[in-house]
Parts: structure tokens; C-alpha cells; sequence
């Protein structure tokens, strides 16, 4: 998700370039607008917009598989999960989407967040080795982040 939506952002200029520049051309001249607007630039416009939202339902494809994963780790399991084990018991297609599509520091929220449930009983943590800043204590309940109707089990003997 994060890197795959941070690579999108040059997404809006495949489409917005070609479209600027076609306004800026022909906004003054009926004669060159209705040129410029034959089937072979029509096509490709038509091209352009074909090939970014291929790109969109690629990466919305990964997106759904990612988040099956994510899912089945957080119904199997219970208190805190490591980072480490969740990439061990993944292939290597849900390994190189767990890389791409996250962010260690998002990892307890995304647990929080992907999957709808009032007890929460297992969390995501971000790699051993990641001392980069983190919004809460996952250890500490009490920095966990007071959502109404949440009860945090993940401790819980």
C-alpha cells in the first residue's frame, strides 16, 4: 500500500501533462481544436487513461491479497505478533507484498484498523530491529488509543 500508492503519485501526470498542454493549444482555435481532436488523438487520450487504470486494478489486485494475508495472520493468532514471524510463515508473493505495502510504524494501527472487531487479541508489531517513531506502547495498554466499544485482550494471559 504505501509504496505502491507513493509510486501512484505520478499517476494524475500521465493524464493532466497531455491534457494541460491539449487546452493550452487549442483553447483559442476552433480550426486547431477540432484537429487535434481526430481518432488518433483521441486514441491516445483513450490509451493513456487504459493504461493508468490497468495500473489501478493491479495494484488494487495486490491490495486485496495483502490484506487477506494481513487478515488470516490477525484471526490465527493472538497477542502481539512479530513482524519476523509474520514474514516467515508468508510465500514469497505475500513476502514482497508485505514489503512493498507497508511501513513498520503502521503496523499496530493497521492491526487496529483492517479488521472489524470489538476485542482486539492479536497486533501486528513493527521489526525488532525498527527504532523509528512509534504513536503508542504496544507493550503498555494504556498508550493504546481509546476507541470506544474496543476491549485490548492481546495481553490477557
Amino acid at each position: 500500500m504505501p509504496l505502491t500508492q507513493f509510486d501512484a503519485r505520478h499517476n494524475p501526470t500521465l493524464l493532466t501533462v497531455p491534457l494541460g498542454i491539449f487546452y493550452a493549444v487549442t483553447k483559442d482555435s476552433f480550426r486547431l481544436r477540432k484537429a487535434i481532436t481526430a481518432r488518433p488523438v483521441a486514441g491516445l487520450v483513450c490509451a493513456l487513461g487504459v493504461s493508468v487504470s490497468i495500473w489501478h486494478l493491479a495494484a488494487t489486485r495486490e491490495w486485496v491479497e495483502f490484506r487477506h494475508y494481513i487478515v488470516h495472520v490477525l484471526e490465527t493468532r493472538q497477542g502481539l505478533v512479530s513482524w519476523e514471524s509474520v514474514l516467515q510463515t508468508a510465500d514469497n508473493r505475500q513476502r514482497r507484498l508485505l514489503w512493498s505495502m507497508s511501513f513498520p510504524w503502521t503496523n499496530p494501527d493497521f492491526s487496529l484498523e483492517i479488521l472489524p472487531r470489538q476485542n482486539i487479541g492479536s497486533i501486528i508489531v513493527a521489526p525488532q530491529n525498527y527504532y523509528g517513531w512509534q504513536p503508542y506502547d504496544v507493550m503498555n495498554i494504556k498508550t493504546m488509543p481509546n476507541i470506544p466499544g474496543i476491549i485490548y485482550k492481546y495481553n490477557d494471559p
